[in-house]
């Protein structure tokens, strides 16, 4: 892309506020000519999902973000190599006073976005000024616990463990060794519950008893039994998990979080509730999902029930946050929320924090500030969690103009100056 980022942030900020003259209107019709250009601005264009965005920027300091990024393109330019002299950024400040606080922030954003796809080839020097040993991504690995305490490691090679009719085997299926006990299990009995779990920088596939598929990312759990019985298919899940239910009318699935309980009968969503984060996301994808906050802190021994909010009902492309008791819908970025399945890294308006969140569980790593003022910073971007971790640092950097130092395990976090 030739064109001046910023100028390009501009036309679409007038886009979505339906305030475009005919100049820019015409400006922007040519820009799209370019099928990548024409799709990048349909994930902005649909008006519920800019207010969901924008809400993400709220408690961002507009100002101290726009002179952040003049400060880090100013010296990111001041050295350009071949490649970057071919296209100069060019930036009016007058352009953009009349910006409200939080369009600002989306321009910077958006701006950022077309920075790195013209830089993406040539990171910024220094941006991760110390590297000692770097850090390989993440890998396939999981532990099955058994009823009686047992832990199986699972095979890193492998992908993918099924439960079904008292076996538990490999995709390939290459049986997994268990005790006749475990095969001995009578239904109507009761049945003995299995806890599936992958520790930071892990990630397994699970197919359950009933035929369910339950994707977990990195430091996550799912707690099932060896066979469902009774009205319903229960399983407690937490961390992150991407499930594709398989459909019984009969006999709806049940998913236990830290704090709400969510009713199926056929669907794919996405959960995410880590212990250390204040909120659980649920993203739909396809279905319906219903929703209820749970009365009391939930354990694995909790006889928790739904608390006194109305459950709410979840159509495709829409997202709950529960925070607190209370549960909001927003319009989904499903694309986002599910990258990690596909194993990348994707962030659109996501504070730097939140990123270096799954960043840290992916890479088993600490993360430390030297300054407050990186936290909120906004990003977007995309990468393969595939990469180690000083090139998904070095894309971090050049979108948000901070460096990083890696020294074993911790990754310190500073101010480009």
């Amino acid at each position: 892309m030739a064109e001046n980022p910023f100028h390009i942030a501009e036309l679409i900020t007038a886009y979505l506020q339906d305030s475009l003259s005919a100049e820019q209107r015409t400006a922007l019709d040519k820009w799209l000519e370019v099928d990548a250009n024409r799709l990048f601005l349909t994930g902005f264009s649909k008006k519920d999902e800019l207010r969901d965005k924008l809400s993400r920027f709220g408690n961002i300091d507009a100002d101290a973000t726009w002179k952040k990024t003049l400060t880090g393109l100013a010296k990111l330019n001041s050295s350009p190599t071949e490649k970057e002299t071919k296209v100069p950024v060019v930036i009016n400040i007058i352009n953009y006073k009349w910006i409200a606080g939080l369009a600002a922030v989306l321009i910077v954003s958006i701006g950022i976005y077309f920075f790195n796809s013209l830089h993406n080839s040539s990171p910024s020097s220094g941006s991760v000024n110390l590297i000692v040993n770097d850090i390989a991504p993440g890998r396939k690995g999981a532990t099955l616990t058994m009823a009686d305490g047992r832990t199986i490691e699972l095979d890193g090679k492998k992908s993918e463990v099924i439960t079904s009719n008292s076996e538990i085997i490999y995709s390939d299926g290459t049986a997994i060794k268990t005790t006749q006990q475990d095969k001995n299990q009578n239904p109507s009995n009761g049945t003995q519950m299995l806890t599936a779990s992958t520790a930071n920088g892990r990630s397994y596939i699970f197919t359950l008893p009933d035929g369910t598929r339950v994707w977990l990312n990195a430091a996550s759990t799912i707690k099932f039994p060896m066979h469902f019985t009774g009205n319903s298919r229960t399983v407690e899940i937490s961390g992150e998990a991407y499930l594709e239910v398989y459909k019984d009318r009969d006999h709806p699935f049940v998913v236990r979080s830290k704090d709400q309980q969510l009713e199926v009968l056929g669907t794919h969503f996405n959960i995410r509730s880590y212990a250390e984060e204040s909120r659980t996301k649920t993203t739909l994808l396809e279905g319906s999902v219903k929703i209820a906050p749970l009365s009391g802190q939930f354990s694995s021994h909790s006889t928790s029930s739904p608390g006194s909010q109305t459950a709410v009902v979840l159509k495709p492309n829409e997202q709950s946050v529960l925070k607190q008791g209370k549960i909001n819908i927003f319009p989904a970025d499903t694309d986002m929320e599910t990258a990690w399945i596909r194993n990348d890294f994707q962030f659109r308006g996501e504070t730097m924090e939140n990123v270096l969140k799954d960043v840290a569980r992916w890479y088993d790593v600490k993360i430390i500030y030297q300054s407050n003022d990186e936290r909120s910073t906004p990003l977007i971007g995309q990468i393969s969690r595939d990469r180690p971790l000083s090139a998904v640092l070095e894309r971090i950097a050049s979108a948000s103009h901070s460096r990083f130092k890696i020294e074993g395990k911790l990754v310190t976090v500073m101010p480009y100056n």
